[in-house]
């Protein structure tokens, strides 16, 4: 069966944007077609990428390989009514819908259909992200490489049990917000700074990146690496002490905890 396009999205906000940024760094824009009902968001993606575009959903499924479902997950359920008498044996579904799983989609789709579920986190949109993936076992795996490979282009990726998804999702998934959260602290607590607001933030950003950089390329446990900055009897001992008698250890762990599942309970 002859397709007009390798690769097909149906939804065109953030995390599409991010992902046909990466992807045309190895398809040709001419091989991918985006819908949405948002003509300006449409305008916007040809614009930027070349790339071929539609309001029909529809079209996409019937026109592509590998079709990312890259929507709202209340408008899930509506989406695969829609396109499922059009899904053929060799379209590969990938869902980058929050909280839907394997089944939900293998529910509403032929019994044949091949599904992949990903997880990217934000930093894709700058090719720096993380990307969980799982496949049901009608995806071959080849068409698993090629999954891979498009994830690749803006980060790394990682293929795991979907059971294992919930725990990623609490820690990988949400964590740019968790590093986002420790330098508004660290902004604020250098308020009194003499130097300019966007300046402290920039100096918060280099100070996060410098210490993942040790992480990386020493490999050293953070804990052995902390050691090494906390001095006896020190101006770092003193902080550490008085975040250990808040128990901040615990009270970020409980909150993972709880994050998880959450992540269960959308699951369902």
């Amino acid at each position: 069966m002859s397709l007009d396009f390798k690769i097909g999205f149906i939804g065109s906000g953030n995390m599409a944007s991010a992902l046909i940024s990466g992807v045309t760094q190895f398809i040709s824009n001419d091989e991918i077609i985006v819908s949405s009902p948002g003509k300006d968001d449409l305008d916007l993606l040809r614009k930027n990428f070349g790339i071929s575009t539609t309001t029909s959903n529809v079209d996409v499924i019937k026109k592509s390989k590998f079709v990312f479902l890259a929507i709202k997950p209340n408008i899930l359920g509506v989406v695969l009514d829609e396109i499922r008498s059009h899904i053929n044996i060799d379209t590969v579904l990938i869902s980058i819908v929050a909280g839907a799983n394997l089944n939900s989609i293998e529910n509403k789709t032929p019994e044949s259909s091949k599904v992949i579920r990903a997880m990217p986190n934000t930093p894709v949109s700058i090719g720096k992200g993380i990307t969980a993936l799982c496949a049901n076992s009608n995806t071959s795996n080849s068409e698993k490489e090629f999954v891979d490979n498009m994830f690749s282009s803006v980060g790394s990726c990682i293929w795991l049990s979907e059971g294992s998804f919930d725990l990623y999702t609490s820690v990988f998934g949400s964590g740019p917000a968790y590093v986002f959260y420790l330098s508004e602290i660290l902004i604020e607590a250098t308020e009194d700074l003499d130097i300019e607001p966007e300046e402290r933030q920039s100096l918060i950003a280099e100070l996060i990146k410098g210490a993942s950089s040790l992480i990386l390329e020493n490999m050293e446990h953070p804990a052995s690496l902390r050691g090494k900055v906390t001095s006896p009897g020190g101006v770092t001992e003193k902080a550490i002490q008085i975040l250990d008698k808040k128990e901040v250890k615990e009270s970020f762990l409980e909150a993972l905890h709880e994050a998880t599942k959450k992540s269960k309970e959308l699951g369902r």
